[in-house]
């Protein structure tokens, strides 16, 4: 068994046990920024969490969020001093998202909300009993291995039971039952076997395209990223329309290379209908619909994203847990380049 596939097993033990957290706290912070701009930050897998707060966000009718790397927002230009910056990242210890935070400190933003499992990390302990910062820490039953996995789902799972507080405060709702019920069967043996089975023609030649519903931004996210990090083949998405404007020629030139991945809601069905009747039919494909693309349908998009990616790592030799990386990575990820734009900025006045 892979090192991945391992940490599969026991996602529904970490989903499990984000049912169990008191989101309150979580949900207050999001109820009352609804009002105010946002900006998502993260970086890796953690890009996806910061994708899944603006699909949340969305679905409460909220402001406008922005989702950031840490570079991104570190350069930006963006008025945040009424604004709340939300700083996603699973252990806490990487200097980039820590510049983000003291990018965030200097340009004086209204409230900023870390997101992580590790209260001890050393950007919580930068942060602990600054007055306009709370700390929010989520459960996992295992750590991530190379790629985020307890640690997104764990996230993911506490943002979508804090969205439906605020969407519905006074309601019962059986939405625990459903999450559970979906983490159970989404990383289960049978649901795994039948994706491992639609991706056993993949090789690390192929370019996977990733034709996506933007409200799907997520899991389009979670299967690049992954992809890419594992080294498992090339990938890149797009959008069914801008897909037509150029992005279509790897098909008439590799046809033999090429592997469609398209991600529908019940407002894009027709456009894939569309292009899929265009393309060669010859081309590999396999579609996935998510009917609303609304914050439940995301998180099972995430759940099938991490299974994609298993059966590709499958199917090409390669596991996503340990893909193996080179000397130089752990200095390149441990540079402090952001931490250091960070410092050099000049503080926002106050207002």
């Amino acid at each position: 068994m892979s090192v991945f596939s391992s940490k599969l097993d026991r996602l529904a033990e970490t989903a499990n046990l984000a049912i169990g957290m008191n989101t309150a706290p979580l949900a207050a912070s999001l109820s009352s920024g609804c009002n105010r701009l946002a900006v998502a930050v993260g970086s890796g897998g953690s890009l996806v969490s910061a994708d899944y707060l603006a699909v949340c966000r969305r679905s409460l009718q909220a402001a406008p969020t922005l989702v950031h790397t840490p570079m991104e927002f570190i350069l930006a230009n963006e008025d945040i001093t009424q604004a709340d910056v939300w700083l996603f990242s699973a252990r806490g210890e990487n200097p980039d998202i820590k510049g983000a935070y003291r990018a965030a400190i200097k340009r004086q933003a209204g409230r900023i909300f870390i997101v992580s499992w590790n209260g001890e990390s050393a950007l919580a302990r930068e942060a602990r009993g600054v007055a306009k910062v709370e700390i929010h820490l989520v459960p996992i039953a295992d750590k991530d291995a190379f790629l985020a996995t307890h640690s997104l789902v764990s996230v993911l799972v506490a943002l979508l039971r804090a969205s439906n507080a605020c969407a519905k405060p006074s309601e019962p709702t059986g939405l625990d039952a459903v999450i559970a019920s979906a983490a159970a069967s989404r990383t289960g043996s049978e649901f795994r076997a039948s994706l491992a089975s639609q991706f056993k023609m993949s090789k690390t030649s192929d370019a996977l395209l990733i034709l996506a519903d933007p409200r799907m931004s997520a899991m389009a996210t979670v299967i690049e990223t992954s992809l890419w990090e594992a080294a498992i083949c090339s990938v890149q998405w797009t959008d069914y329309r801008n897909f037509a404007h150029g992005r279509n020629v790897w098909l008439t030139l590799h046809p033999d290379r090429a592997i469609i991945l398209s991600i529908t809601g019940e407002s894009t069905r027709a456009a894939w209908r569309d292009v899929e009747g265009l393309i060669p039919p010859d081309i590999r494909r396999v579609h996935f619909n998510y009917d609303d693309c609304g914050r439940f349908q995301n998180l099972l998009g995430v759940l099938d994203g991490l299974v994609i990616v298993e059966a590709m790592g499958v199917a090409t030799g390669i596991d996503p847990g340990r893909p193996g990386v080179a000397e130089f990575a752990t200095p390149l990820y441990y540079d402090a380049t952001l931490e250091r734009l960070a410092d050099q900025l000049t503080p926002a006045p106050r207002r």
